[in-house]
């Protein structure tokens, strides 16, 4: 009985993390449609997406490298 709910969690977390991934990868893409000049209304313009800490190539390596790796959890 233990194991099924242990089953019923983790499946639930699991898709609860997809979901967060799959909400991170749109993110991503509206900033690359921004970034590359395509801005629909309903995105703010590109100096807003970033907090200037990092250039605008290293965050999106590091934003794919992220997705890359949670994909692979």
């Amino acid at each position: 009985m233990a194991n099924q709910e242990n089953q019923s969690v983790a499946r639930r977390l699991a898709l609860m993390l997809c979901g967060l991934l799959f909400i991170f990868i749109l993110r991503v893409i509206g900033q690359i449609l921004v970034a590359c000049g395509w801005n629909p209304g309903f995105l703010p313009p590109m100096p807003e997406w970033q907090s200037g800490l990092l250039p605008y190539p290293w965050l999106l390596l590091s934003q794919i490298l992220i997705i890359i790796l949670y994909g692979k959890v």
